[in-house]
């Protein structure tokens, strides 16, 4: 049986994130953020089996706003340097959830921050703090990989970004 199959048979509820936002006060960026820290955790297979299905009817449903889920994965994306080395294929993970989160038109990519603006080396700032880009180039091009084999071609993937 497919994974969308068996993931059909699932009832999705996603009461808790209502739960979360209304009941204990968390903003949607939180939430999300803290959901991308955690789903990780999930077997290999039910992650690129079930999260991208999981990820599409939570963005049908409307449970989180375009811009909850945006600032929360750009939040997951200032911590996904630090990350990789406790969990090595996370960047190719992230690489599928991001392709799932923009097909289900979540947000678009430039709702994304990469790099915060101060330890990109924005005027003013003293050059402190090390950023370490490796994960980034690895996610992107496991994204831009994924983007091409879905589309088949690419010239469609450099013109869609």
């Amino acid at each position: 049986m497919s994974p969308s199959k068996k993931a059909s048979k699932f009832n999705r509820d996603f009461s808790i994130f209502a739960d979360l936002q209304k009941k204990n006060g968390r903003k949607g960026e939180e939430i999300f953020y803290t959901f991308l820290n955690r789903v990780y955790d999930s077997p290999e297979q039910e992650i690129y089996d079930y999260l991208p299905i999981y990820l599409r009817d939570l963005t049908k449903e409307g449970v989180l706003s375009s811009e909850s889920m945006a600032k929360g994965t750009t939040r997951f994306i200032r911590v996904l340097p630090d990350l990789t080395s406790d969990v090595p294929k996370l960047s190719n993970y992230f690489a599928h959830t991001l392709l799932a989160l923009l097909d289900c038109k979540a947000f678009e990519p430039t709702d994304l921050e990469w790099i915060e603006p101060k330890a990109a080396g924005a005027e003013g700032e003293e050059d402190d703090e090390m950023v370490f880009v490796e994960s980034y180039y690895k996610a992107m091009a496991d994204f831009l990989a994924l983007h091409q084999q879905k589309n088949g071609s690419w010239k469609n993937t450099v013109q869609y970004y």
